[in-house]
């Protein structure tokens, strides 16, 4: 499956197999698309809140990061229908928890906040 984002448009097309056929969800925005809009903020609140030996104040850290997810998760939502809402979280759902715990290994963290789907909840 090829996926085609033009900047300039809300929304992109999914082309399927043999370039048979377009899927139904055209509303949809993969899940890398929001991954990129959040990790350089994320990378940065983690560098902020972290202290080298010493860990990170993650009370804070993880307030702020749930509100760059709750942000950023509307803009997107905005140009969704609610198919493809519904098809985003379940795959948010299944990629928030790895996500997080590599990023914050990559910057030298051990993952800590509790993002489950109660905090984030924008599936409407």
């Amino acid at each position: 499956m090829q996926n085609y984002m033009c900047l300039n448009v809300s929304y992109s097309v999914i082309k399927m197999a043999d370039d048979s056929e377009i899927t139904t969800l055209t509303h949809y925005i993969p899940i890398d698309v929001f991954l990129g809009m959040i990790e350089g903020n994320i990378k940065k609140l983690i560098h902020t809140y972290g202290h080298t030996n010493c860990g990170l104040r993650q009370e804070e850290l993880c307030e702020k990061i749930k509100k760059i997810i709750s942000e950023h998760k509307n803009i997107i939502f905005e140009h969704m229908d609610t198919r493809s809402k519904k098809k985003w979280s379940k795959e948010w759902d299944s990629q928030r928890s790895k996500y997080f715990s590599r990023l914050y290994q990559e910057e030298g963290f051990i993952n800590m906040c509790s993002f489950g789907r109660k905090d984030d909840d924008f599936s409407s």
